[in-house]
């Protein structure tokens, strides 16, 4: 298949152009999220909280801040292979998802070598909003938001914001 050929692919995908790997990870932290909302809407019934549904999330939510944080690592890494405005967005949202990654991951405090007290647990539900809430350096995450904010960050992506393949990256040595 030529480049022109696949065109109508990188409009549809773009981040296949960029690398299809990444593409299909991003698809499967996208339907984590998904499943992840699903669970939090279960979760909170109108007596308290289901426990299965609240653990299921839990989990879930666990595996999806590593798989985005490793997604936007790759692409933040490769930086030269995207426009500068997703370079931009790109570096914003590592920046939100790294303190969680290192607690969830690390189990320690992003930037020390000091254990993590309770930020890899919940530590208030927003029974309202149907979300679990998180406290990092002082600092409140909630996990809908990190979901959107992974969510409309890939979605602005569109084809004419990559550069170049992955491959061709200097990171790899490429121009």
């Amino acid at each position: 298949m030529g480049d022109s050929d696949a065109e109508p692919v990188y409009v549809a995908c773009p981040l296949s152009r960029f690398s299809p790997y990444t593409h299909i990870w991003c698809g499967v932290v996208r339907a984590l999220g998904d499943e992840i909302r699903s669970s939090l809407d279960r979760a909170f019934v109108t007596d308290g909280i289901d426990a299965g549904e609240y653990q299921h999330a839990c989990a879930r939510f666990w595996l999806r801040v590593l798989g985005a944080y490793e997604v936007v690592r790759t692409m933040a890494q490769a930086g030269d292979c995207f426009s500068e405005r997703a370079r931009g967005s790109l570096a914003n949202l590592k920046g939100r998802l790294g303190p969680l990654r290192v607690a969830f991951a690390k189990q320690e405090q992003q930037g020390k070598k000091r254990p993590i007290g309770n930020e890899a647990s919940v530590y208030d539900f927003g029974m309202v909003t149907r979300d679990l809430l998180f406290r990092v350096a002082d600092q409140p995450v909630s996990a809908r938001e990190l979901i959107g904010s992974f969510e409309e960050t890939m979605a602005a992506i569109t084809a004419n914001d990559i550069l170049k393949d992955h491959r061709e990256s200097r990171a790899f040595g490429g121009n």
